[in-house]
């Protein structure tokens, strides 16, 4: 009698223990799956916030020089020199100047220089009113517009959406009336960018006459290089939702597994 107990607590106890080990080995299951879905999250999370940081890369204007060719009655071309150093307001502090060099048959007919917000474009001393950039994601509306031939601030006014190479932009026109100088000067930026891709002078008075138009070479040069910031803008918003998507999963997936823990 007695043996047939003791045979009886041992079968008890050992199942005890089965129980046990796998309660265990379940729990340490759900703890590991429980950390798979942390570190998931915790990687879409950083993944969005590279986002702010590409896109900020690409709003922020940065030291590069470039020359723009005009075909028209006579060889007009404008260069463009971005650089950075001490801010004449305050040598102590940096900042970013834009310099602007126009020229007709390597005459010079215009020169321009101002520091600029590399965020907004805009100046920050010196004058008023953008000049050669317009502000990164730029709005349907009108911008000042700074004309150096005619030292004149005027309205660059929104005409409406338009397609340059393939891509979609906002166009833009002001007019410079003065009495040595008359021109009209239209332009095509990338709509999320603000990329510059296709600019024409109208000029009727002034030290050259005739239509000026950006050069085909110039237009598939910033058509080449707007498409690249399209892309990756529009790589960001597919990883966007698809980091959201899998982060709401995992994120399911782990109060799933909190709820079997709790009841079991």
């Amino acid at each position: 009698m007695r043996h047939h107990n003791a045979e009886r607590r041992d079968t008890a106890q050992a199942r005890q223990f089965r129980e046990y080990v796998n309660v265990s080995d379940v729990d340490i299951v759900s703890k590991r799956r429980l950390g798979i879905c942390a570190a998931i999250i915790a990687v879409c999370v950083a993944l969005n916030l590279l986002s702010p940081l590409i896109i900020n890369h690409q709003r922020v204007l940065a030291p590069t020089e470039s020359t723009l060719l005009f075909d028209g009655p006579s060889a007009l071309t404008r260069t463009l020199l971005i650089t950075e150093g001490p801010s004449e307001a305050n040598p102590d502090k940096k900042a970013l100047t834009i310099s602007a060099t126009v020229r007709n048959d390597r005459s010079v007919i215009s020169e321009d220089s101002f520091e600029v917000n590399p965020a907004s474009a805009y100046p920050t001393s010196g004058r008023q009113g953008l000049g050669y950039v317009l502000p990164y994601n730029p709005e349907r509306r009108s911008y000042p517009f700074y004309d150096p031939l005619a030292d004149l601030v005027v309205p660059l006014d929104y005409l409406g959406a338009g397609w340059v190479a393939d891509l979609e932009t906002y166009k833009y026109t002001a007019t410079i009336d003065v009495p040595e100088y008359h021109a009209e000067r239209t332009i095509d930026v990338e709509r999320r960018t603000g990329r510059l891709l296709d600019e024409s002078w109208t000029i009727t008075r002034g030290p050259l006459k005739g239509l000026y138009t950006l050069s085909e070479e110039n237009k598939a040069t910033a058509a080449s290089a707007a498409l690249h910031d399209v892309h990756i803008l529009k790589s960001l918003q597919v990883m966007a939702f698809v980091t959201r998507l899998v982060s709401a999963l995992a994120l399911f997936y782990a109060f799933v597994l909190l709820v079997r823990r709790r009841r079991g």
